[in-house]
């Protein structure tokens, strides 16, 4: 009936269209309210009178001059738009393309004037099952404008679809580079651009260059200066501000996600160990950052720590979240905080450290410097990060490792465990062969199997790096040795 409505209207202004579009608009409005339910047939119903009413409305206005409100397009109607009919379903004809767009379309309107709702987000991502490749990329287009983990993980999963459409790809890359550009904060883009990043490995694996290298083009072009791999991003540069760190005495309840940590990974996190802290706030808008911790257990923040590894890489959606939300200071991480320190010895090397084959973390693997997960022992300090830090030398290098000065100078996250560690810039009163020679006659708890160097000169920090192999190293050395480069080329 809409059809015929348009055609009456475009009957170059006949008058005698004019009494039948207001009786059809009269039986429209009297078949709307007699409408009751809110079953899926009722809806149906509901979206074709509409389409109709607004049909009428057009074909008086523009072909027979009259002033006709037309009814407004519905959620209802935008979800109805957006409903592809699977093929071999019962009693459903195939979904007429044209019709999936014009709903995509109608819900860019739609969520620029009201927002999204979830029922709106849910009819997006499912028309991307549609076959036709144009109803899919205006359905990307609209999923572009929600700020949502779920609508960027239907974009990454669409751009690595095997042999997706060159229409959809160009729409998913658009979608993406527009959500990293308009992130809320520094620390969120480099959230999303590790996000884009980890979907431009996984379309490398998958033999996919040319999306691999857009979506690598993406996280280049809205580099602001944090710094992105694969292993981990950072989320501040702390050299000019320093980190206030303050620990609460205990955690409001968590509102958020259904995290994914299983008995299985608790049981193989074992029994507690002392007293351990997560990392539960993070305020970076004031003139001082500041990272509020929180109580935890060795079992509960290893256990997620496992979860994690295992989840990174079969449902991306959910490091969004955990991330998103919690740099939003909506929810709260509960991994083990921890210090990320690069070394550099009093005869100006910077210590690289060898991790033992039986380390929980990153066992066998080379780091720039020492890690130390916050324990009650810090806390009590008056510093809490030099406590962290004079600990770790003394318990991973021994007492010859006297901590000269200890600086903050960058916060990041290690992936894919979802660990948040402030690098700390920690000078050492020994040299690099007397380190060794300690370490040569340490038998027992070591948990450093071997110690080297490199000149603390940002020519050899970018040789070393571009002659290693990154499975080699600690997930965040990487990161912490270009932290050093960049620190080092500032104050040259």
């Amino acid at each position: 009936m809409g059809d015929i409505a348009l055609a009456l209207g475009r009957i170059g202004g006949l008058t005698a269209s004019a009494p039948v579009l207001e009786r059809l608009t009269a039986a429209m409005r009297v078949m709307l309210d007699g409408i009751e339910g809110a079953g899926p047939q009722a809806a149906a119903v509901r979206v074709r009178v509409a389409r109709t009413l607004r049909a009428a409305a057009q074909a008086r206005n523009a072909g027979l001059g009259d002033d006709v409100a037309a009814p407004p397009v519905t959620e209802e109607e935008i979800q109805h738009n957006l409903r592809p009919l699977r093929a071999g379903a019962a009693t459903a004809r195939h979904t007429d393309w044209q019709q999936v767009e014009e709903g995509a379309h109608q819900a860019e309107s739609y969520l620029r004037a009201h927002g999204v709702t979830e029922g709106l987000l849910d009819a997006l991502v499912g028309a991307l099952d549609h076959q036709h490749s144009y109803a899919r990329a205006a359905v990307v287009r609209s999923l572009a404008r929600i700020d949502r983990p779920e609508s960027r993980d239907a974009m990454l999963a669409e751009v690595l679809e095997p042999g997706v459409p060159a229409e959809v790809r160009r729409a998913c890359v658009a979608g993406l580079l527009a959500q990293v550009e308009s992130a809320p904060s520094p620390a969120v883009r480099a959230a999303r651009r590790w996000l884009v990043l980890a979907a431009a490995g996984r379309a490398d694996a998958l033999g996919s260059r040319l999306v691999a290298a857009e979506l690598g083009a993406v996280v280049e072009s809205t580099s602001d200066g944090l710094l992105v791999e694969r292993s981990g991003y950072e989320i501040a540069d702390l050299a000019a501000t320093g980190l206030r760190v303050v620990v609460d005495g205990e955690r409001p309840p968590q509102d958020g996600p259904v995290l994914p940590v299983t008995a299985a990974d608790r049981r193989a996190a074992g029994p507690d160990w002392e007293p351990k802290f997560c990392p539960w706030r993070l305020d970076l808008a004031g003139p001082e950052p500041t990272l509020r911790l929180a109580p935890t257990t060795w079992r509960e923040g290893n256990a997620f720590h496992r979860a994690m590894r295992r989840t990174a890489e079969l449902a991306p959606e959910q490091v969004d979240l955990l991330a998103d939300g919690w740099l939003r200071s909506t929810w709260w991480i509960p991994g083990i905080a921890s210090v990320h320190a690069v070394a550099l010895t009093a005869d100006g090397q910077v210590l690289l450290t060898r991790r033992s084959a039986s380390s929980p973390y990153a066992p066998g693997r080379w780091s720039a410097g020492f890690e130390e997960q916050l324990t009650d022992l810090d806390v009590g300090a008056d510093d809490v990060l030099i406590a962290a830090a004079r600990r770790g030398a003394g318990e991973e290098l021994g007492a010859i490792a006297e901590v000269v000065s200890v600086e903050p100078v960058s916060l990041v996250v290690e992936m894919p465990i979802l660990g948040v560690a402030p690098v700390l810039l920690v000078r050492l009163g020994a040299e690099l062969a007397e380190l060794r020679a300690a370490a040569t006659g340490r038998t027992h708890d070591r948990e450093l199997t071997d110690l080297a160097g490199i000149p603390a000169d940002p020519d050899a920090i970018r040789d070393h790096l571009a002659r290693r192999d990154p499975a080699t190293l600690h997930p965040t050395a990487g990161l912490r040795l270009r932290i050093l480069d960049r620190l080092l080329r500032r104050r040259a």
